[in-house]
């Protein structure tokens, strides 16, 4: 995501990650790994590893906080795309 400023204060734009051959999958998937720990941080009260195992668990069944996070960041990027063209 890309802050741009326009009409409205600030909209947050998709900007595509291209690099050499298989470092888009690593971005993408450490993003993925950096929601699914964030999510783990915030709950407490048990042992890490077993709410690692939990959120794992959901984010395979497409539930849980890290799968809310990333529907979350599509939606916002799906809505900004009006403003694509600020991108400079």
């Amino acid at each position: 995501m890309k802050s741009a400023r326009s009409a409205l204060p600030h909209a947050l734009l998709s900007t595509p990650v291209r690099s050499a051959a298989g470092v888009c999958l690593q971005v993408k998937s450490g993003r993925s790994f950096r929601w699914i720990i964030g999510a783990c941080r915030e709950s407490g009260g048990r042992p890490m590893s077993a709410r690692l195992a939990d959120e794992i668990m959901a984010a395979y069944k497409k539930e849980g906080k890290a799968i809310t996070t990333r529907e979350n960041t599509h939606r916002m990027a799906e809505a900004n795309k009006a403003f694509a063209h600020f991108a400079w």
